[in-house]
């Protein structure tokens, strides 16, 4: 972005004139601009970049989802997977959840591990907060 539209006064810190947040998009051939996530929210699943908003989008398709939240944990150590926390409504069958991610996402990006929560972890301003989310996995599940 270039500023901010009412207040000119506030400086940035400019690189090659723009100001660079750490938001990653996606512009269509439309030029309509989709979010895709944050650079540090990015995850690594078997090599390949991963961007956890793509697989909570289609989990939150899912009939009886509220809402996901999408993150590595840690299994064993040094060895991670994607883990997926859903909030759902009472009759959400987790297998159907599961379902919908094969159909929707390449074997790389799909979860490993989907766990039910009651709500996800979110900031004062209703932001998810993705760092709070491996305390959620319960390996006894």
């Amino acid at each position: 972005m270039l500023g901010y539209i009412e207040d000119a006064a506030i400086t940035l810190p400019l690189k090659n004139g723009w100001y660079h947040t750490a938001d990653q998009g996606q512009m269509h051939a439309d030029g309509q601009i989709s979010f895709a996530g944050r650079s540090g929210d990015i995850l690594n699943a078997g090599g390949y970049r991963v961007a956890p908003r793509e697989i909570e989008q289609v989990l939150e398709a899912c009939p009886g989802v509220q809402e996901a939240g999408v993150t590595e944990v840690e299994v064993r150590p040094d060895v991670f997977v994607i883990a997926a926390f859903v909030a759902v409504e009472e009759r959400c069958d987790l297998a159907q959840v599961d379902a919908m991610a094969a159909r929707h996402l390449a074997r790389y990006k799909q979860p490993r591990i989907v766990q039910q929560v009651p709500a996800l972890p979110r900031n004062p301003n209703g932001k998810l907060i993705r760092a709070a989310l491996p305390q959620l996995w319960n390996s006894e599940l």
